[in-house]
């Protein structure tokens, strides 16, 4: 679903200002780049949910290649643990980056 969420935004026509959208299934999250011009943070808002409520009513469908048929095969649990486990150790790496270039 975020994966068809984020290529709808970016294949809509009112939605020209958005140029990029990043979807974290982990947190939950979807990050929106959009160039202010086009659109105010209220309207970038509202396609969102637009979209959003267009996918929930079937009015945007749901295509092969935005199932993952990877995530079917997995028990449950295993997705948000590798997800977590992932999250968690590429913040510890950036966090020791971080303090040895502070401690040099």
């Amino acid at each position: 679903m975020a994966e068809l969420l984020k290529s709808s935004l970016l294949k809509d026509s009112h939605a020209k200002g958005i140029y990029h959208a990043e979807p974290n299934i982990v947190t939950g999250t979807l990050l929106v780049k959009y160039h202010p011009a086009l659109h105010s943070e209220a309207e970038i808002v509202q396609l969102v949910q637009e979209t959003l409520s267009d996918i929930g009513n079937g009015k945007i469908e749901i295509a092969e290649k935005h199932k993952n048929p990877g995530i079917g095969k997995m028990s449950p649990g295993d997705f948000f643990t590798r997800e977590l486990f992932v999250d968690i150790l590429g913040n510890l790496i950036a966090g020791l980056f971080v303090a040895a270039i502070l401690s040099a």
